[in-house]
């Protein structure tokens, strides 16, 4: 088994991975490198797996999306605090794109 190089704060040397991932995201997007590299370069084979990967990643940003929505809904249903605060929140906004 290959061992695979995951980012972490204490190298000198950090890539952005590092900086803004969860270790365990920053694992994928290495194991995700480590595959792509193991193709010969600009391949149709290399272009597959990133469309699979993007098509992939496209469908879990969904998944969140609904996810959020549903969270909302009930939100707004069942807190009379968060749905007044809500309505405050969307009233300023408004207020201050007419400004």
């Amino acid at each position: 088994m290959t061992q695979l190089y995951v980012p972490c704060l204490d190298d000198a040397k950090l890539d952005d991975d590092a900086i803004v991932l969860e270790p365990d995201q920053a694992l994928q997007v290495n194991r995700f490198r480590e595959e792509l590299r193991t193709c010969e370069t600009d391949t149709p084979q290399q272009y597959r797996l990133c469309v699979q990967k993007r098509d992939e990643l496209l469908s879990q940003h969904a998944e969140v999306q609904i996810l959020i929505a549903a969270y909302e809904h009930v939100m707004l249903g069942e807190c009379p605090e968060y749905r007044q605060r809500k309505r405050t929140k969307n009233r300023k906004s408004l207020e201050d794109d007419a400004a």
